[in-house]
Protein backbone atom coordinates (compact mmCIF):
# COMPACT_ATOMS: atom_id res chain seq x y z
CA UNK A 1 0.00 0.00 0.00
CA UNK A 2 1.51 3.17 -0.86
CA UNK A 3 1.86 6.13 2.29
CA UNK A 4 0.59 9.09 0.74
CA UNK A 5 1.16 13.08 2.85
CA UNK A 6 -1.08 15.61 1.53
CA UNK A 7 0.28 18.73 2.77
CA UNK A 8 -2.51 21.97 2.30
CA UNK A 9 -3.30 24.06 4.44
CA UNK A 10 -6.57 25.15 2.84
CA UNK A 11 -9.14 22.53 4.08
CA UNK A 12 -11.63 23.15 0.85
CA UNK A 13 -8.57 22.44 -1.30
CA UNK A 14 -7.64 19.19 1.32
CA UNK A 15 -10.89 17.97 0.82
CA UNK A 16 -10.79 18.40 -3.06
CA UNK A 17 -7.32 16.49 -3.51
CA UNK A 18 -8.26 13.72 -1.08
CA UNK A 19 -11.60 12.91 -2.02
CA UNK A 20 -10.09 12.72 -5.51
CA UNK A 21 -7.54 10.91 -4.94
CA UNK A 22 -9.59 8.14 -3.14
CA UNK A 23 -12.67 8.12 -5.57
CA UNK A 24 -9.85 7.09 -7.99
CA UNK A 25 -7.54 4.27 -6.30
CA UNK A 26 -8.99 3.27 -2.48
CA UNK A 27 -5.82 1.72 -1.81
CA UNK A 28 -3.90 4.55 -1.13
CA UNK A 29 -3.12 5.28 2.55
CA UNK A 30 -3.66 8.94 3.17
CA UNK A 31 -2.13 11.51 6.05
CA UNK A 32 -3.02 15.36 6.17
CA UNK A 33 -0.98 18.25 7.57
CA UNK A 34 -2.08 21.46 7.59
CA UNK A 35 1.23 23.25 8.20
CA UNK A 36 5.03 22.68 7.05
CA UNK A 37 5.54 22.00 10.56
CA UNK A 38 2.71 19.49 11.25
CA UNK A 39 4.23 17.35 7.99
CA UNK A 40 7.58 17.78 9.28
CA UNK A 41 5.87 16.07 12.72
CA UNK A 42 4.22 13.42 10.50
CA UNK A 43 7.12 13.24 8.70
CA UNK A 44 9.58 12.51 11.85
CA UNK A 45 7.00 9.37 12.95
CA UNK A 46 5.73 7.37 10.10
CA UNK A 47 6.94 6.51 6.53
CA UNK A 48 5.74 7.71 3.37
CA UNK A 49 6.04 7.41 -0.27
CA UNK A 50 5.35 10.62 -1.40
CA UNK A 51 4.35 14.01 -0.38
CA UNK A 52 2.17 16.09 -1.98
CA UNK A 53 2.00 19.86 -1.06
CA UNK A 54 1.21 23.08 -2.01
CA UNK A 55 3.80 25.31 -2.23
CA UNK A 56 2.35 28.50 -0.07
CA UNK A 57 2.10 26.96 3.45
CA UNK A 58 0.97 29.23 6.28
CA UNK A 59 4.72 28.78 7.96
CA UNK A 60 6.62 28.13 5.13
CA UNK A 61 7.11 26.71 1.80
CA UNK A 62 7.13 23.34 0.26
CA UNK A 63 11.16 24.11 -0.57
CA UNK A 64 11.92 23.16 2.76
CA UNK A 65 10.18 20.11 2.32
CA UNK A 66 12.38 19.62 -1.04
CA UNK A 67 16.21 20.46 0.56
CA UNK A 68 15.29 18.71 3.61
CA UNK A 69 13.13 15.23 2.14
CA UNK A 70 15.27 14.35 -1.07
CA UNK A 71 14.43 10.74 -0.20
CA UNK A 72 10.99 11.36 -0.93
CA UNK A 73 9.34 11.95 -4.05
CA UNK A 74 7.25 15.31 -3.82
CA UNK A 75 4.74 16.65 -6.12
CA UNK A 76 4.43 20.08 -6.09
CA UNK A 77 1.17 21.95 -6.12
CA UNK A 78 1.38 25.56 -7.01
CA UNK A 79 -0.20 29.28 -8.45
CA UNK A 80 3.24 30.18 -10.28
CA UNK A 81 2.56 29.45 -14.29
CA UNK A 82 6.36 30.29 -15.18
CA UNK A 83 9.10 28.29 -16.57
CA UNK A 84 11.43 29.75 -14.46
CA UNK A 85 9.48 28.65 -11.41
CA UNK A 86 9.01 25.35 -12.58
CA UNK A 87 12.39 24.65 -13.83
CA UNK A 88 13.39 26.61 -10.00
CA UNK A 89 11.29 23.70 -8.15
CA UNK A 90 12.42 21.00 -10.46
CA UNK A 91 16.08 21.57 -9.95
CA UNK A 92 15.03 21.44 -6.10
CA UNK A 93 13.99 18.19 -6.39
CA UNK A 94 10.19 18.33 -7.28
CA UNK A 95 9.39 14.78 -8.70
CA UNK A 96 6.45 16.44 -10.78
CA UNK A 97 4.76 19.97 -10.57
CA UNK A 98 1.25 20.56 -10.88
CA UNK A 99 0.02 24.51 -11.66
CA UNK A 100 -3.63 25.30 -10.55
CA UNK A 101 -5.79 26.04 -13.28
CA UNK A 102 -9.26 28.25 -13.21
CA UNK A 103 -10.81 24.83 -14.55
CA UNK A 104 -9.25 22.67 -11.38
CA UNK A 105 -7.58 19.89 -13.91
CA UNK A 106 -4.62 20.07 -11.75
CA UNK A 107 -7.07 18.23 -9.15
CA UNK A 108 -8.35 15.75 -11.87
CA UNK A 109 -4.69 15.16 -12.72
CA UNK A 110 -2.86 14.19 -9.73
CA UNK A 111 -4.54 10.66 -9.15
CA UNK A 112 -2.07 9.86 -12.89
CA UNK A 113 0.49 11.64 -11.54
CA UNK A 114 0.50 9.58 -8.29
CA UNK A 115 0.19 6.64 -10.47
CA UNK A 116 2.91 7.37 -12.72
CA UNK A 117 5.46 8.12 -10.37
CA UNK A 118 5.32 4.48 -8.95
CA UNK A 119 4.31 3.33 -12.64
CA UNK A 120 1.46 2.08 -11.02
CA UNK A 121 -1.27 0.44 -13.77
CA UNK A 122 -4.19 2.59 -14.62
CA UNK A 123 -7.12 2.39 -12.09
CA UNK A 124 -10.72 3.03 -12.42
CA UNK A 125 -12.70 5.30 -9.98
CA UNK A 126 -14.20 3.43 -7.11
CA UNK A 127 -17.95 3.59 -6.00
CA UNK A 128 -21.43 4.92 -7.37
CA UNK A 129 -21.90 8.34 -9.75
CA UNK A 130 -25.29 9.27 -9.21
CA UNK A 131 -24.87 12.15 -11.49
CA UNK A 132 -25.41 15.68 -10.13
CA UNK A 133 -24.71 17.77 -13.18
CA UNK A 134 -28.27 18.47 -13.84
CA UNK A 135 -28.92 19.72 -10.67
CA UNK A 136 -25.91 21.89 -10.49
CA UNK A 137 -27.15 23.26 -13.53
CA UNK A 138 -30.59 24.10 -12.39
CA UNK A 139 -29.25 27.46 -10.04
CA UNK A 140 -30.94 30.38 -10.80
CA UNK A 141 -30.24 33.35 -12.59
CA UNK A 142 -29.46 35.51 -9.97
CA UNK A 143 -27.28 32.72 -8.02
CA UNK A 144 -25.35 31.80 -11.08
CA UNK A 145 -23.91 35.63 -11.30
CA UNK A 146 -22.60 34.96 -7.73
CA UNK A 147 -22.14 31.23 -7.51
CA UNK A 148 -21.21 28.31 -10.46
CA UNK A 149 -20.71 24.79 -9.40
CA UNK A 150 -20.00 23.50 -12.33
CA UNK A 151 -16.43 23.31 -11.65
CA UNK A 152 -17.24 21.25 -8.92
CA UNK A 153 -19.41 19.09 -10.47
CA UNK A 154 -17.15 18.41 -13.12
CA UNK A 155 -14.32 17.78 -11.00
CA UNK A 156 -16.31 14.99 -8.97
CA UNK A 157 -17.80 14.05 -12.07
CA UNK A 158 -21.51 14.70 -10.90
CA UNK A 159 -21.11 12.91 -7.32
CA UNK A 160 -23.61 14.43 -5.49
CA UNK A 161 -22.22 13.49 -2.11
CA UNK A 162 -18.82 14.64 -2.35
CA UNK A 163 -20.56 18.16 -4.23
CA UNK A 164 -22.50 18.33 -0.91
CA UNK A 165 -19.76 17.30 1.22
CA UNK A 166 -17.17 20.01 -0.17
CA UNK A 167 -20.36 22.68 -0.30
CA UNK A 168 -20.48 21.96 3.38
CA UNK A 169 -16.79 22.16 4.29
CA UNK A 170 -16.26 25.85 2.41
CA UNK A 171 -19.64 26.69 4.48
CA UNK A 172 -18.21 25.88 7.67
CA UNK A 173 -14.41 27.13 6.65
CA UNK A 174 -14.92 30.13 4.93
CA UNK A 175 -16.35 32.39 7.78
CA UNK A 176 -13.57 31.63 10.28
CA UNK A 177 -10.75 32.50 7.45
CA UNK A 178 -12.59 35.91 6.92
CA UNK A 179 -12.53 37.00 10.55
CA UNK A 180 -9.10 35.90 10.53
CA UNK A 181 -8.30 37.93 7.73
CA UNK A 182 -10.41 41.00 8.89
CA UNK A 183 -8.86 41.01 12.06
CA UNK A 184 -5.06 41.22 10.53
CA UNK A 185 -6.10 44.01 8.78
CA UNK A 186 -8.18 45.62 11.76
CA UNK A 187 -4.42 44.93 13.65
CA UNK A 188 -2.86 45.92 10.62
CA UNK A 189 -0.94 42.89 10.08
CA UNK A 190 -0.37 42.69 6.26
CA UNK A 191 1.74 39.73 6.05
CA UNK A 192 -1.30 37.28 8.45
CA UNK A 193 -3.80 39.30 5.53
CA UNK A 194 -1.75 38.24 2.79
CA UNK A 195 -1.66 34.85 4.05
CA UNK A 196 -5.51 34.12 4.74
CA UNK A 197 -6.27 35.64 1.07
CA UNK A 198 -4.15 33.40 -0.53
CA UNK A 199 -5.81 30.77 1.35
CA UNK A 200 -9.30 31.71 1.03
CA UNK A 201 -8.79 32.43 -2.84
CA UNK A 202 -8.47 28.55 -3.90
CA UNK A 203 -11.51 28.00 -1.97
CA UNK A 204 -13.66 30.78 -3.93
CA UNK A 205 -12.10 28.92 -7.02
CA UNK A 206 -13.96 25.55 -6.21
CA UNK A 207 -17.42 27.41 -5.65
CA UNK A 208 -17.15 29.46 -8.58
CA UNK A 209 -17.52 32.55 -7.06
CA UNK A 210 -15.33 34.56 -9.54
CA UNK A 211 -15.86 38.15 -7.87
CA UNK A 212 -14.82 36.55 -4.80
CA UNK A 213 -11.94 35.15 -6.33
CA UNK A 214 -10.87 37.99 -7.73
CA UNK A 215 -11.31 40.04 -4.53
CA UNK A 216 -9.07 38.10 -2.47
CA UNK A 217 -6.50 37.87 -5.09
CA UNK A 218 -6.17 41.80 -5.01
CA UNK A 219 -6.16 41.75 -1.14
CA UNK A 220 -3.29 39.08 -1.11
CA UNK A 221 -1.09 40.87 -3.69
CA UNK A 222 -2.14 44.63 -2.76
CA UNK A 223 -0.88 43.61 0.82
CA UNK A 224 2.85 42.74 -0.59
CA UNK A 225 2.79 46.32 -1.75
CA UNK A 226 4.41 48.45 1.38
CA UNK A 227 2.85 51.59 -0.58
CA UNK A 228 -0.84 50.32 -0.20
CA UNK A 229 -3.17 52.15 2.22
CA UNK A 230 -4.76 49.90 4.82
CA UNK A 231 -8.06 51.94 4.78
CA UNK A 232 -8.35 50.50 0.56
CA UNK A 233 -7.62 47.23 1.92
CA UNK A 234 -10.51 47.48 4.48
CA UNK A 235 -12.82 48.46 1.89
CA UNK A 236 -11.86 45.28 -0.31
CA UNK A 237 -11.96 43.35 2.52
CA UNK A 238 -15.73 44.67 3.52
CA UNK A 239 -16.78 44.04 -0.40
CA UNK A 240 -15.13 40.69 0.20
CA UNK A 241 -17.83 39.71 3.26
CA UNK A 242 -20.44 41.58 2.38
CA UNK A 243 -20.63 39.45 -1.43
CA UNK A 244 -19.90 35.67 0.74
CA UNK A 245 -22.29 36.24 3.20
CA UNK A 246 -25.13 36.86 0.57
CA UNK A 247 -23.53 33.54 -1.49
CA UNK A 248 -23.87 31.71 1.91
CA UNK A 249 -27.54 31.61 1.60
CA UNK A 250 -27.52 30.38 -2.40
CA UNK A 251 -25.12 27.52 -1.56
CA UNK A 252 -27.17 26.42 1.34
CA UNK A 253 -29.89 26.43 -1.46
CA UNK A 254 -27.86 24.38 -3.34
CA UNK A 255 -27.06 21.70 -1.24
CA UNK A 256 -30.73 20.40 -1.24
CA UNK A 257 -30.05 19.75 -4.71
CA UNK A 258 -27.22 17.53 -3.61
CA UNK A 259 -28.59 15.77 -0.64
Amino acid sequence: MIKLLLVEDDIVDQMAILRMVKQHRSSFQLKTADSLAAATNILKEADVDLIISDYNLGDGSAMELLEKYQDIPIILITGLNDSDSIRRFKKAGAAEVLVKDNQLEYIRNLPALIEQTFHLPESGKVGSHDSGHSDASRQSRSASRIINLSFLSNTFDGNKSLIGEMVQTFLDQNPVDLQKLTESLERENLDTAQLMAHKIKSGYKLMGMRTQEELAEKIELQSADPSVEIGDLRLLATQLVEGTQQAYGLLIEQLRAFQ
